[in-house]
């Protein structure tokens, strides 16, 4: 792996109904924002300020998947 990777990975240990799902890298956001869409309408993650949750629905297509917090860190301090 190098630093120009995008990864995703489980954060939570074990089995249960609520996990952390982190994604790290260039990418990150771009790919969270494919399927991420913010409860305010509009909201690009991209724009916003490092350090702050962001609450929505991620879905697959036109399928909704589940309701989401997006805690949004930006590089260096992420």
């Amino acid at each position: 792996m190098s630093f120009d990777s995008t990864i995703c990975a489980l954060a939570t240990p074990g089995h249960g109904a609520i996990a952390v799902i982190r994604v790290s890298g260039p990418n990150a956001i771009g790919i969270t924002q494919g399927i991420f869409q913010a409860a305010t309408p509009g909201r690009q993650l991209a724009n916003q300020a490092p350090n702050t949750i962001h609450f929505g629905t991620i879905h697959k297509g036109d399928e909704l998947i589940d309701g989401v917090l997006v805690s949004l860190f930006k590089a260096p301090r992420s």
